[in-house]
């Protein structure tokens, strides 16, 4: 990802020097590595990995030439530093992670949210029956209640009844 905004870095100083030489304001087309190495703060390495990725693009070129060893842009290189091709690379390539990322989390994200409805909708459901079992309950004993108070109420009729009827 980072290479890809260091290679129109690389591109940016070229292109700066090809502009100066056709204006005439330099004589010398190339950067050498060390000027190269100290401006996008990199390695010899990196450096020529970044240069050989260019080249292969036929971006760039290497410079041998008024005691300068290092890289020229061609005008393949000038058209890419002005299009912006690395940059749009670099945003192209954090929007493909971005939405693989995306891609996997909301079906996880939906996967979750459905156990915690389903959690929430279980736990309400055994609260409304525990509730229904109580009222359950408390009508039986009402009943019992009530059948008793009827039992102790024929009784206490009974006698009188059968004395009345003497």
């Amino acid at each position: 990802m980072d290479n890809n905004l260091k290679r129109h870095r690389l591109l940016k100083i070229l292109a700066g020097k090809y502009i100066k030489v056709n204006l005439k304001e330099e004589n010398a087309l190339g950067v050498s590595y060390e000027d190269l190495r100290d401006k996008l703060n990199c390695g010899q390495g990196e450096l020529l990995e970044l240069g050989f990725a260019l080249r292969e693009e036929e971006e760039i070129d290497f410079h041998d030439a008024h005691n300068i060893k290092g890289f020229y842009c061609k005008e393949k290189g000038i058209a890419s530093f002005n299009t912006k091709k690395y940059v749009r690379l670099n945003e192209k390539l954090i929007f493909d992670r971005v939405k693989n990322l995306v891609q996997t989390l909301i079906p996880i994200l939906s996967l979750v949210i459905t156990i915690g409805v389903i959690t929430i909708s279980e736990i309400r459901l055994n609260a409304k029956q525990d509730e229904i079992e109580r009222i359950e309950n408390r009508l039986k004993e009402i009943e019992l209640i009530i059948i008793h108070n009827e039992q102790q109420s024929i009784q206490t009729d009974a006698p009188e009844n059968d004395l009345s009827q003497n």
